[in-house]
């Protein structure tokens, strides 16, 4: 179901009627392979899909259009906006969840565009390659005004496994909705803090911390509340508590009330483990034995999955052999890691 939000920003003498377009497919029916199928939602949008159907269970919501064809790349997903000419009030962002349908092995791209009064299709961003069954985040600033707007999502190779859900299309605004005066990454401790301050923010409503490992490919480690409208300077701060070795690069999304964003630029840290921690046994049923050396301080043992959402958190002030029990834990990879006043150790097991 498209979802309409309607913005009156007074701009004296005149007043700006703004919407953001919001299409999470559950008002879709499930259209067909092979064919070209349409759909108005009930704001009067107007939508097109070729060779996909929507399923009703495999999204990263609930429902997902699912491009679908063996014979190539014409599978797509049009936004033709009110009148079926195109959006009328540009594009500020554009934003969806992807993800491959069962992650065989098979060759999925797409690529994003938009094609404005008819003067031809536009790249938004680059072509994105998709292998993993874990939905991921497209997000790109546009930032184009006019009219006659059309927003297509299309099959670069042979993506008869690939889901897309949650489109969002912001307008665009001139009007930065922060002034970002700083944003710094640095260590402390046992993470990395990060701190930012805005002179001054219209509308802000939060902010999502990102991190990545190749400085990439991003995904979200944590949120935090913005001032929504002030002239005072705002100070901000986030503690990332499990850093990877290596190089880890941080960047922050501001999104304001109408759900439009931007992005800040991306700081990165070095992070030196002290080695690896000492783990028995490694393939695990309920309980792991976790190594701790005597050391002075309250030590934490932090459980994360493989996609790094913590799972588990326990906190000790002793030293020697720590039975951790993680008979809870879903069978599959973990790693397990051990910060102390000095250092950050890790080590990987497997639940049987």
């Amino acid at each position: 179901m498209r979802k309409l939000f309607t913005l009156l920003v007074m701009v004296l003498p005149f007043i700006l009627t703004a919407e953001v377009v919001s299409e999470d497919f559950s008002g879709w029916s499930d259209g067909s392979y092979g064919a070209t199928s349409s759909y108005t939602d009930g704001n009067g949008g107007m939508w097109e899909n070729n060779n996909a159907l929507v399923n009703s269970s495999n999204g990263c919501g609930s429902s997902a259009m699912r491009f679908n064809d063996d014979s190539g790349a014409n599978e797509y997903v049009l936004y033709m906006g009110l009148d079926g000419a195109g959006k009328d009030v540009g594009i500020g962002t554009v934003s969806f969840s992807y993800r491959h349908w069962d992650g065989d092995g098979s060759d999925v791209s797409f690529q994003v565009e938009y094609n404005m009064a008819g003067a031809g299709w536009t790249a938004i961003g680059g072509v994105v390659s998709v292998t993993s069954t874990t939905c991921m985040m497209f997000s790109e600033v546009v930032e184009i005004t006019g009219d006659d707007i059309l927003f297509r999502i299309r099959a670069v190779t042979d993506d008869e496994r690939l889901l897309i859900d949650d489109i969002l299309i912001t307008d665009f605004d001139a009007a930065a909705p922060i002034e970002l005066s700083s944003f710094s990454a640095s260590k402390k401790s046992n993470d990395v803090a990060l701190n930012w301050s805005t002179a001054s923010e219209v509308n802000n409503d939060y902010f999502i911390v990102e991190h990545s490992r190749d400085g990439q490919n991003f995904r979200t480690i944590g949120e935090v509340k913005g001032a929504g409208t002030t002239e005072n300077v705002q100070e901000y701060s986030f503690d990332h508590d499990a850093p990877a070795k290596g190089t880890n690069y941080y960047r922050l999304q501001q999104v304001d009330y109408s759900r439009a964003f931007s992005y800040s630029q991306v700081e990165s840290v070095i992070w030196e483990a002290a080695g690896s921690l000492e783990i028995f046994p490694t393939l695990v049923n309920e309980i792991a034995t976790v190594v701790i050396e005597k050391e002075s301080g309250t030590k934490e043992i932090l459980v994360h999955d493989l996609s790094g959402k913590l799972v588990g958190k326990e906190s000790t002030n002793g030293s020697g052999n720590y039975e951790l029990n993680i008979a809870t834990l879903a069978s599959g990879t973990y790693f397990v890691s051990l910060h102390t006043n000095s250092s950050v150790r890790t080590a990987k097991i497997v639940k049987q």
